[in-house]
């Protein structure tokens, strides 16, 4: 037998590379959205927050922020108003908040003044949350009006239709990187073109369940994400920044 990569390492590097590509283009669109949904609402800035591997912590995903995009910063969960909204799924809406973490400032160099906090659901689980906070230079300082916050929910609800769009690509990047690795070990027994035997149990089980999660993975699952997109937007009156590429 000829030395080199066999089909399925070949096969894994190829899922891997189409995967964080992936990965990178919807985090795009989430950013792009942030930055359409920041100017709708008339805020300063907007930002996605998450669940961190430290599940006592919220971190910065995307922002209209840079600093907190590069530095992806954590928020506690508990004895904090994202948090709150985080473990609620209640709305926030309210000025100089006393109970904001004040680490976000010092990191951004500003103060927060007016501040609203949206959670992020699919169905009934809460993704995450979205920020709004102060007001853009000419644009009149004050609370965020009924209208505005209304705003913000709409765009939330389009965030969280992408994070959880993200989150299904990532859960299959990570699938591909420890269950096809495992198909690449045990897969010694082989037919000539290098795919496992049928009959092999393990390994078997393990490809055909790998099978039935990318059939998951569809260009139509894609189309159905830019749909929901445009259609919200068109609502909103503001133009669809770009399409998802796959």
């Amino acid at each position: 037998m000829a030395d080199g990569p066999s089909t399925w390492e070949t096969l894994s590097k190829v899922f891997e590379s189409s995967l964080k590509n992936s990965l990178l283009a919807v985090k795009k669109q989430l950013r792009d959205l942030t930055v359409d949904a920041s100017r709708e609402v008339g805020s300063l800035e907007s930002s996605i927050l998450i669940p961190d591997e430290n599940p006592e912590l919220l971190r910065f995903f995307v922002s209209v922020n840079k600093t907190l995009e590069n530095e992806s910063p954590t928020v506690p969960i508990v004895d904090s108003l994202v948090g709150y909204v985080f473990q609620t799924g209640q709305l926030i809406a309210v000025d100089k908040p006393e109970d904001y973490y004040k680490g976000v400032d010092e990191l951004t160099g500003t103060e927060t003044q007016e501040y609203i906090a949206i959670p992020l659901f699919h169905q009934s689980r809460i993704l995450g949350v979205q920020t709004f906070m102060n007001r853009p230079e000419g644009v009149p300082t004050g609370s965020f009006s009924p209208a505005e916050i209304q705003s913000g929910q709409n765009f939330a609800t389009l965030a969280a239709v992408i994070l959880r769009y993200y989150e299904r690509l990532e859960f299959l990047h990570q699938m591909t990187l420890s269950e096809l690795d495992q198909v690449v070990v045990q897969s010694a027994t082989t037919s000539e073109r290098g795919f496992p035997l049928v009959g092999t149990t393990e390994t078997s089980h393990l490809f055909m369940e790998l099978i039935q999660k990318l059939e998951g993975l569809s260009p139509g699952d894609l189309e159905w994400v830019n749909e929901l997109v445009e259609v919200g937007l068109k609502q909103l009156d503001r133009p669809k920044t770009s399409d998802l590429e796959f």
